[in-house]
């Protein structure tokens, strides 16, 4: 054993020290981002690219490697191929839409932009992990490095254009808060020109529909001149919309500005109407500054927080509503949506209410009136509730647009399909019902089925009833068994039982003393689930004359959950 521990000892130790050799070697040998490479010039790259060139030994990745440093002379070489551009202050309303255009231009070219930032970014962490897990030594090494550098370039060009384009925004955005004040706006004519460009949209849409069968038919008969004919005017078509989607845009905000200048709260809609045209054809308008400035500008910043909020509570709203009427399922080809079905369940619910109320109503009314027998009141009272409930399910059949032949052919289906052997589930769906309006029977009653069979309650469903036996055993019971045969319930109305517990005593003792002093034993006793009282209490009655001893019978009342283990109770005693 001993040895066993010590083996396991220097095991341990043995691994312990070839984990510092690895992290030391890592430390040591592994590949570092080169950052000479990085912020190099076109002519440190031309140095390398002739040194590589006159290698003697040409190794397959020089071609590679010459490859990339081809393209970082050349990217060292480019300028910003965007320039920053100088507008002029609008005169007119046509010109102040112009310079809107510009701004969604920019806004465009921003996000592609920003787009490809955020790819060189992903490129340059992929490489730069990849190098960190190389030794220095590696070939793939330096094609590495170069790729890295290269993306490295290409991302100090994106973000030169990105702040072009950024700057360029500010100076329409600066323009355009200049001069609305000044602006005159046609509010007709310019309504006029958005309903002309929503017909255009229509009428292209049935074009590029008409393309697409035409491109189908080509690609079945796999004619290629055709299928490209097709899919150039798709194209074309496309690129045709999206600019009159621009041009609805750029007018909408002429309206936007017209309501900035009358101060007045249809601004909001309008704003929300013009980033809903542009999200439509992929322009992001989710950090865009220029509304929120010219809100603040002429609405105050507490007025534009008013109407913020009052939009987003309607577009929270009407998203809401949308996501409620979408169907979820159907009913004889009608659509049922999450409102119709809430609404529906909240009139049962009403309904089973108003049901309870009415029964409890009733036996108040009645219970002092000597006209009303017990069964008559019962019955007037059972009656009203599943009237109630028979009008709620018309009610809910109603709204929820089903109309009451749909229930007949499901009835007739229902029939037949009873006549070729359903009798027994149908009995038992049926009896589910009743068990769950009747409540007769509820779940966690104790009740007896048989002398061995006995349980709570702990499930009811439209077939059968699931009954926990003591021994922890589930039970399952058809439902037209409660229905049709005798079922004990020991926890109806309360949990209170009597038992009988059989005892005997000796020939020659006196019955009155054995009663007395079982009677007397009992109230001594320490078991508090014990009942007493006036109408339920404990009494000793002689039963026979046995053939060896006299008998009696003790009956104590028990409450509580004792009641339920009648074995482990009459043991008690």
């Amino acid at each position: 054993m001993e040895k066993m521990v010590k083996s396991y000892k220097k095991g341990n130790r043995l691994r312990y020290f070839l984990t510092i050799f690895i992290i030391l070697y890592n430390l040591l040998f592994a590949a570092d981002i080169n950052r000479t490479i990085i912020d190099a010039g076109s002519g440190f790259y031309k140095k390398m690219l002739f040194d590589t060139s006159n290698a003697k030994e040409q190794k397959p990745e020089y071609i590679l490697e010459k490859t990339l440093l081809s393209a970082l002379i050349k990217e060292s070489n480019q300028t910003a191929s965007v320039a920053s551009q100088n507008y002029t202050l609008p005169k007119n309303s046509g010109e102040f839409e112009k310079l809107f255009q510009k701004y969604i231009d920019n806004l465009e070219a921003l996000a592609t932009t920003q787009k490809q930032i955020d790819d060189a970014k992903e490129k340059i962490e992929t490489i730069e992990q990849q190098i960190a897990k190389l030794d220095s030594n590696n070939s793939s090494v330096n094609i590495l490095q170069l790729q890295d550098a290269l993306h490295h370039k290409k991302l100090e060009s994106y973000q030169k254009i990105l702040s072009v384009y950024t700057e360029n925004m500010e100076k329409i955005e600066k323009l355009i808060k200049g001069s609305l004040s000044e602006m005159h706006f046609d509010r007709l004519k310019i309504k006029s020109i958005i309903e002309q460009d929503k017909r255009a949209i229509e009428a292209i849409n049935r074009s590029i529909s008409k393309e697409q069968i035409s491109l189908e038919q080509a690609k079945l008969l796999n004619n290629s001149d055709e299928i490209k004919k097709h899919i150039t005017r798709v194209t074309q078509y496309k690129d045709t919309q999206r600019k009159i989607h621009k041009d609805i845009a750029a007018l909408k905000f002429l309206l936007f500005a017209n309501a900035l200048q009358n101060k007045s709260y249809k601004a909001f809609e309008i704003e929300k109407e013009i980033k809903s045209v542009l999200k439509d054809i992929g322009i992001d308008t989710f950090n865009v500054d220029l509304f929120k400035g010219l809100e603040n500008s002429y609405l105050g910043r507490i007025k534009t927080f008013t109407g913020k909020s009052k939009e987003e509570v309607k577009s929270i709203s009407l998203t809401l509503w949308e996501y409620l009427n979408k169907p979820i399922f159907s009913i004889n080809n009608t659509p049922i949506d999450i409102f119709k079905l809430t609404v529906t369940i909240l009139i049962f619910i009403i309904s089973f209410y108003f049901g309870a109320l009415y029964k409890k109503k009733i036996f108040h009314l009645s219970v002092n009136k000597d006209t009303f027998t017990e069964s008559s009141r019962t019955l007037l009272a059972n009656l009203g509730y599943y009237f109630i409930l028979l009008i709620s399910f018309f009610i809910a059949l109603n709204f929820l647009g089903i109309q009451l032949s749909s229930i007949a052919m499901v009835a007739g289906a229902l029939s037949v399909g009873i006549g070729f052997g359903l009798q027994n589930i149908v009995s038992n769906l049926v009896s589910g019902l009743i068990l769950m309006f009747e409540r007769s029977v509820k779940i966690g009653d104790y009740v007896q089925i048989s002398d061995d069979l006995r349980g709570y309650i702990t499930d009811i469903k439209m077939r059968s009833t699931t009954i926990k036996t003591n021994d922890n055993i589930d039970v399952i019971i058809p439902n037209q068994q409660f229905i049709q045969n005798n079922v004990i319930n020991w926890t109806m109305n309360d949990k209170i039982r009597r038992f009988a517990i059989p005892f005997g005593v000796a020939y020659g003792t006196e019955p009155q003393k054995v009663i007395d002093v079982v009677k007397k034993a009992v109230q001594e006793s320490s078991y508090g689930d014990v009942i007493n009282t006036k109408d339920k209490h404990t009494r000793v009655i002689m039963t026979e004359m046995g053939d060896s001893s006299v008998n009696f019978e003790l009956f104590v009342w028990i409450g509580g959950n004792e009641m339920k283990f009648p074995k482990r109770t009459q043991s008690r005693f």
